[in-house]
């Protein structure tokens, strides 16, 4: 058996689907430990949407995979696509990410009630939502102020106690759909895509006014979408 057959088979061994390789990283032949071993990005072989890593462990003791996390992200961005459509301008793109702490994916690896299990757990979650506007020039904020507030509000209803919410204003003649697509394993900041980014806004819990963070500032708390523009980093030179 090849390493990548190693690969499908423990995934398929474990959760009775099949999958598919889409690439695969080198790992550290000397510190594995760490650096981490051989990493694979799969998806299942009936959805490329869920996209997810796997990694060898070291001494062949076996893999660590990221598919029921993915596949939680996946069903609670089912679950709101409806409503984030609505507020997002047209040709919008957007992914929804999900953290999880070891214990609760070992204790619920077969549920599928994931907005539930937030609910009832939320220190045990961190909800991402990263999203791409696209414009052919730079970006007037003020104008999508109230759909990115309208956006955080959201996420944060979904009541994990840790949430973000990123926006990038990205030219219109950029691809990069499968940035997005694969926005849970690529860990590309704005600032590093290889597309003309003009700006960002990026909102988190510790802005949110009823409970804020330590140290925050009071004036770039999130009362309102007038104050969504204090938080546009410009890419721009």
């Amino acid at each position: 058996m090849s390493q990548e057959e190693k690969v499908l088979s423990y995934l398929e061994d474990k959760y009775n689907k099949e999958f598919e390789i889409e690439y695969s990283k080198e790992g550290s032949e000397l510190f594995p430990k760490m650096y981490g071993g051989d990493n694979y990005v799969v998806h299942p072989k009936d959805n490329n949407e869920i996209v997810f890593s796997v990694e060898a462990l070291p001494d062949e003791s076996g893999f660590a995979d990221g598919y029921t996390t993915a596949n939680w992200a996946y069903e609670l961005e089912n679950f709101n696509k409806e409503a984030i459509d609505r507020y997002l301008p047209e040709l919008s793109e957007f992914k929804i990410m999900l953290r999880a702490s070891p214990g609760i994916i070992t204790e619920n690896v077969d549920s599928k009630e994931i907005d539930a299990l937030i609910k009832e757990s939320p220190e045990e979650f961190t909800v991402i939502l990263k999203t791409v506007v696209r414009t052919s020039n730079i970006p007037n904020v003020q104008e999508y102020s109230d759909a990115i507030y309208k956006l955080f509000n959201l996420v944060k209803g979904l009541k994990a106690k840790d949430y973000i919410v990123t926006v990038g204003f990205v030219d219109s003649e950029s691809n990069i759909s499968d940035y997005i697509r694969t926005a849970n394993v690529n860990n590309i900041s704005w600032e590093n895509l290889d597309a003309k980014v003009y700006g960002f806004v990026t909102l988190d819990n510790r802005l949110a006014p009823e409970n804020p963070g330590n140290g925050v500032n009071p004036n770039l708390l999130i009362n309102s979408k007038n104050d969504v523009v204090n938080h546009y980093e410009s890419l721009e030179e």
